[in-house]
C-alpha cells in the first residue's frame, strides 16, 4: 500500500510539475507577445507622429508652391508685356529705316 501511495504521489508530482512547466512556458510566451505588442504600439505611435509631421511639411510646401506659381504667373505676364513692347519698338525701327 505504501508503494501504491508512493506511485500516486509521484504521478501527482509529475502531473503537477508538467502543469507548472506548461503554465510557466505559457506565461513566458504571453509576456513575450505582450512586449512585442507594446513595441508595435510604440512603433505605430512613432509612425503616426512622422505622418503628422510630413503632412504639416506638405502643407508648408504646398503653400510655398502656390506662392511661387503666383509669382511665376506675374513674371510670365511681365515677360509677355516686354516682348510685346520690344516687338513694337522693332517695328518702329524698321519703319524708320
Amino acid at each position: 500500500m505504501t508503494n501504491e501511495r508512493s506511485k500516486d504521489n509521484s504521478s501527482e508530482n509529475f502531473i503537477s510539475n508538467k502543469s507548472h512547466d506548461f503554465i510557466g512556458k505559457f506565461v513566458i510566451g504571453f509576456n513575450k507577445l505582450n512586449n512585442e505588442f507594446i513595441n508595435l504600439l510604440e512603433e505605430n505611435q512613432n509612425i503616426k507622429q512622422q505622418y503628422k509631421n510630413l503632412e504639416e511639411k506638405n502643407q508648408e510646401i504646398s503653400y510655398l508652391n502656390s506662392e511661387l506659381n503666383e509669382k511665376n504667373q506675374k513674371i510670365l505676364h511681365t515677360n509677355s508685356n516686354l516682348i510685346e513692347k520690344n516687338n513694337k519698338i522693332s517695328q518702329m525701327k524698321n519703319y524708320n529705316y
